[in-house]
């Protein structure tokens, strides 16, 4: 998440007290990403909100986001929570720059920076699982995750089954409780969540969880498929392909980031570990 569209202190402080009621006492943007302008937000009355700018989110998308959120939202995962303006809405458009923006409360906790431990992957595994399962409440069906429809007949991975996938869900999205890292509290980034295979959802996890000085570790991942399978069952031919899978993550990663890079001119993390990690997967598939 990066600052990308400055809004003077002078006018935001009258949207969000003419449409919100919320008098700021300070705020600051914060420095990470690439898709959207956040605003970090302090009131007087004490409490914090986060304002997030869609920079290039179409209409369409945006509603299925806002339907997927609203639904969410009586589950207990920690998503956060949209504050509605005074009129009831819950998204609301800079008429200047002509971009939809949403409030939303501020989750703190504390993220994953180093090695991943048996504990924490379990805990992941389980919250993929209870996000996938969520597939029954939705009607609104969307495929944002557009990059893996290029894919589809990449190494004859089928997609037969569909559920809600966060898809874009590393270390630094997840908080949890304190330190030991016993609990998950929150998780954000929710802005490329879709419905798809929630194998290429688990698989992006997998990515990143899985990882240590460089290097992929088999027992990390067999913990990860493991609590999954636990909460919701992996079939056979979804197990079959998780090599596949985790090729078309990689190269998902890969894309997205060059492109935002080189094409969107915006500061992008390296995509030279998840070459690697491909490069990793294709030799595996050539023995």
């Amino acid at each position: 998440m990066s600052v990308f569209t400055y809004i003077p202190t002078n006018r935001l402080r009258a949207i969000l007290y003419y449409n919100f009621h919320i008098r700021i006492l300070y705020n600051h943007g914060t420095y990470q990403g690439t898709d959207n302008t956040n605003i970090f937000i302090h009131s007087f009355e004490g409490n914090k909100y986060v304002l997030t700018l869609f920079e290039s989110m179409h209409r369409k998308d945006l509603l299925c986001i806002l339907y997927i959120l609203s639904k969410i939202q009586y589950c207990s995962f920690g998503i956060p929570n949209i504050v509605r303006s005074i009129y009831g809405r819950i998204a609301l458009l800079l008429i200047t720059e002509n971009k939809f923006f949403i409030i939303s409360n501020h989750i703190t906790g504390f993220t994953m920076v180093g090695n991943t431990a048996t504990f924490q992957l379990r805990l992941l595994g389980q919250q993929l699982a209870l996000f996938h399962k969520l597939n029954k409440i939705f009607v609104y069906q969307s495929d944002r995750l557009f990059i893996y429809k290029i894919f589809y007949q990449y190494r004859n991975v089928t997609f037969h089954t569909f559920s809600y996938c966060h898809g874009d869900l590393f270390r630094d999205n997840i908080f949890f409780n304190n330190p030991t890292f016993k609990k998950i509290v929150g998780v954000i980034d929710i802005y490329y969540s879709c419905t798809h295979h929630p194998m290429l959802d688990l698989c992006t996890s997998i990515n990143d969880w899985c990882v240590q000085s460089k290097k992929l570790y088999k027992r990390k991942i067999i913990t990860i498929l493991r609590s999954y399978h636990r909460i919701k069952r992996l079939s056979q031919s979804s197990v079959n392909q998780v090599l596949s899978f985790l090729s078309i993550s990689s190269l998902r990663t890969i894309m997205v980031r060059l492109i935002t890079k080189y094409i969107y001119h915006k500061k992008a993390k390296g995509f030279k570990p998840y070459y690697n990690l491909l490069k990793k997967y294709q030799h595996i598939a050539s023995i």
